[in-house]
């Protein structure tokens, strides 16, 4: 009897601990932190060409405002890295709400 109230609360145990181990795996942690420059500066170019392809797909949105949010969203996202494409971005935000 004693065995058996062991075995269930031990499965329990189990059951409930095995995935929050699953969740994050220590090969990956140990990783995070050597990371190389260069790589940070690929991962931040790639970034930045997805963030202009969303902002060449925004437009094609059908309600103003989710365009004109879209946008600012996009400059802000833009600002520190190319400031000139963040004004440009503005200015299109401006004029699409000029338009309404």
């Amino acid at each position: 009897m004693a065995l058996k109230g062991f075995t269930a609360s031990f499965l329990a145990a189990l059951l409930i601990c095995l995935p929050a181990f699953a969740q994050t795996p220590a090969r990956a942690q140990a990783q995070k932190g050597e990371k190389s420059p260069k790589e940070d500066k690929e991962l931040e170019k790639k970034a930045l060409a997805l963030l202009d392809e969303v902002v060449g797909e925004a437009m094609s949105l059908k309600l103003v405002e989710n365009r004109i949010y879209a946008l600012t969203t996009a400059a802000d996202l833009f600002w520190k890295h190319n400031e000139d494409r963040a004004r440009a971005l503005l200015a299109e935000a401006v004029s699409q709400f000029m338009a309404i």
